[in-house]
């Protein structure tokens, strides 16, 4: 009956004096009736219904119901140091500030000096460089006052873009960060009658994949008189409102209790979005925290699994807002320039296969077609002692005797070192000779030379343990770590130093590694080897016990992806690369085999049976690589599979392949070399980069031996890809030849590299 907001923090002050109780003025001005003042002094906490709720109720508001009725969730108890907890410093004791009426603007003034939300001082600060931030920042994303004008559909599409996916696919992200990326925050939007140009008054939702909005109803609405009477002007002025809502059912299986927690902070992340995009799209933005939920329920059609978030009031910028906004954010503090994009050249390769004492060996193997898989010989079996059942695959031919005096090792003690490592020490010094290196040349001027050394099976541990048990004094050193180690120390290299076991995929992480380093300048220089040797039997009989080995049902070995004999044949090798970043190989006139453009290692993370992932995050896997490089799929003109023998894995990456090049427009050819000396591991693959360097240099793809019974696992019949069964021509798509060699450990982890030819830079 004529009162004013003056007159109602009068009637609230009475109230509390002679009472004891508080009313809000926001009760007293949504409703001012002798009811809702007498529900309020019986203790009734939640405004009666119809009203709007008042921000006490909003710290525990929940789910909005299909009647708007708010579910409550009880806060998470705070851990004390008897739960496990660590023990916090004890805050210091202040009073309780006073009650403020909203209203009141002299006791809301002298609340805000007061700043208790602020930690007491308890002793000297630390000053921080970087400085404040300046007026203009803060108005670039403040929040805006609405203007009564009419909006473009186009400048409220300028708003939301900020929250729209980055792709079509499942695994597209945004721009703000989301619990389990399960993006579980609907958008809605409620467009007043007339006052958007170009789009219908009612109400609609935001589809962030396709960047769409979908119609709910023309003749929705949420009445201004639903805002909290304190925000009625800005929403009586808006054109358009945006609700962030959150759906419960998208989240709380996966999160369970916590699931509110991780809506609120999801939209508080696309709050701060979308008030940065103010100026750039022409659109002032006023947040709502609070309204009459049921009337937003019914307008929006939320069901009880829906959790009213944040709404947004949105108007045309008023034209003073639009001019010398300044810089947004602060550019970051000067740093040391890291080329983490730069390329790397592979400089020198060398090693040892089964049928190849070395690369050009190796080359005539593949080229021709030719499989060196073959039983394992007699005396092999008789120096393991291996009874079990035959075994299949291939073998590195007797060597004998290295001398390794001239890196400082005696005969005896070359006598007691790994086996593995007596294969090392000569490929690693044969890689240098074939680059035109020295170990001293690459540590001139200071260098430092890096080595990344994969590996899986610890055999000489083994045979060290078996003399053991037998009696005999134990002096070997057979961690993995003295590979690397002795290859640093033999020498004379101070770089990096590291052991990589990621099961078959070590090789391409121990690359991966190596590269990084590189870029980061840690060494200048990088050796990257691979080997496995069979020197046990455990290690046949763990194979042969998992069902892993193949068992050929004829007299030769199957192909890749055979039906008949699924499993791997088992395969010796060791191998080495020298990397060094390319405009340093340019530089000092290095032979350049090939660039590596990119690589990655992931896991797979808890998909499908440990093991055996489906295809999808090999995908994923691969696109992320691709995507951080800026490469397109479409640039790929060879794939260099793991292809191990492992049916379901083997399936899975043909079809991660194929889903990657599926717009590719042509059949791209994927091979392997598996069928021609076995699957070596740990050391694999060093062999499938060398195959793929040896096909740039020759300008050709060797044959891959497909089995005559391929597994029907795969699908033959994708247009995408295809295994070439005979030499052909590698011919370039869309740019320089570029393949992508990939290798899938047993455990869950890929590698993945990206080759390229060298294009003249040799």
């Amino acid at each position: 009956m004529g009162a004013t907001s003056f007159t109602m923090v009068r009637a609230g002050r009475v109230l509390r004096e002679r009472y004891g109780r508080d009313v809000p003025v926001s009760v007293l001005l949504a409703e001012p009736t002798v009811r809702a003042i007498a529900a309020r002094m019986s203790g009734g906490a939640t405004p009666p219904s119809g009203t709007a709720e008042t921000a006490e109720a909003t710290e525990t508001a929940g789910t909005v119901g299909a009647a708007g009725q708010p579910r409550r969730h009880e806060a998470a108890p705070v851990a004390s140091p008897e739960d496990g907890a660590a023990p916090r410093p004890a805050e210091p004791v202040t009073e309780d500030p006073p009650r403020v009426d909203f209203f009141a603007a002299e006791d809301r003034r002298r609340f805000k000096e007061g700043e208790h939300g602020q930690r007491p001082p308890s002793g000297p600060a630390r000053p921080l460089g970087g400085g404040r931030p300046t007026q203009g920042q803060r108005r670039w994303r403040a929040s805006r006052p609405t203007a009564a004008r009419r909006l473009d559909v186009e400048r409220l599409g300028d708003l939301l873009r900020v929250l729209a996916r980055t792709g079509d696919r499942a695994d597209d992200g945004a721009l703000y960060p989301s619990a389990g990326d399960t993006y579980a925050v609907q958008v809605y939007v409620l467009v007043r009658d007339g006052a958007v140009d170009g789009l219908e008054g009612g109400a609609y939702y935001y589809r962030p994949r396709p960047h769409t909005l979908e119609p709910l109803g023309t003749d929705a609405d949420v009445p201004v008189a639903a805002h909290v009477f304190y925000n009625r002007p800005f929403a009586a002025r808006a054109a358009a409102e945006i609700h962030l809502v959150g759906e419960t059912r998208g989240i709380e299986p996966l999160y369970g209790d916590q699931a509110p927690r991780y809506l609120a902070l999801e939209a508080g992340h696309m709050a701060q979005l979308l008030m940065q995009q103010q100026v750039p799209s022409g659109v002032a933005v006023c947040p709502v925290g609070d309204l009459r939920q049921s009337d937003l329920a019914a307008a929006l059609g939320l069901g009880p699994t829906h959790t009213f978030l944040l709404g947004m009031l949105c108007a045309p910028l008023e034209a003073a807002d639009d001019g010398d906004p300044g810089e947004p954010l602060w550019t970051a503090a000067p740093a040391p320039a890291v080329p983490r994009t730069a390329e790397v050249a592979v400089v020198g390769m060398a090693g040892r296969f089964p049928g190849a004492a070395g690369p050009d060996a190796l080359w005539r193997l593949l080229s021709e077609g030719r499989s060196a898989l073959r039983p394992l010989p007699p005396a092999r079996a008789a120096a393991l002692g291996w009874s079990g059942p035959p075994v299949v695959g291939g073998f590195l031919d007797p060597a004998g005797p290295v001398d390794l005096r001239p890196l400082r090792i005696s005969p005896a003690e070359a006598d007691a070192l790994d086996p593995q490592l007596r294969l090392l020490l000569p490929a690693v010094w044969q890689c240098l000779e074939r680059a035109g290196h020295t170990p001293r040349s690459l540590t001139e001027d200071g260098g430092r030379v890096g080595v990344f050394v994969a590996s899986m099976w610890d055999d000489h541990l083994m045979t060290a343990g078996d003399g053991w048990e037998r009696g005999d004094a134990v002096e070997v050193v057979a961690t993995r770590a003295t590979l690397p180690n002795r290859l640093s120390h033999a020498f004379g290299w101070q770089g990096p130093s590291l052991a990589v076991d990621t099961a078959c995929s070590s090789s391409l992480t121990a690359l991966h590694l190596a590269m990084n380093a590189l870029r980061a300048g840690e060494c200048d220089s990088a050796v990257v080897a691979g080997v496995n040797l069979i020197t046990h039997r455990r290690h046949l009989g763990l194979l042969a016990g998992l069902g892993l080995l193949a068992e050929p049902a004829g007299k030769r070995p199957g192909g890749a992806y055979d039906e008949a004999a699924p499993g791997w044949y088992v395969g010796e090798a060791v191998g080495a690369l020298l990397l060094r970043r390319a405009d340093t190989a340019v530089r000092d006139g290095d032979p350049v085999h090939g660039i590596l453009e990119t690589s990655w290692s992931a896991h797979a993370g808890g998909t499908g049976r440990f093991g055996a992932p489906g295809p999808e995050p090999l995908t994923a896997s691969l696109r992320r690589m691709l995507d951080g490089a800026g490469l397109d799929p479409a640039t790929v003109s060879y794939v260099e599979g793991a292809a191990a023998g492992a049916g379901l894995a083997d399936a899975a990456e043909f079809a991660a392949f194929a889903e990657l090049l599926a717009d590719h427009g042509r059949p791209v050819p994927l091979g392997t070399l598996k069928p021609n000396v076995g699957h070596s591991e740990g050391a694999s693959g060093i062999g499938q980069v060398m195959k793929v360097l040896l096909q740039l240099r020759h300008g050709r793809i060797a044959p891959t031996l497909l089995s005559d019974l391929p597994s029907p696992l795969v699908d033959w019949d994708d247009k995408n890809l295809f295994v070439p069964g005979r030499p052909t021509a590698w011919e370039a798509v869309h740019g320089p030849r570029r393949a992508v060699v990939n290798a899938v450990g047993s455990g869950g982890t890929y590698g993945h590299v990206v080759v390229r030819d060298p294009e003249g830079t040799r």
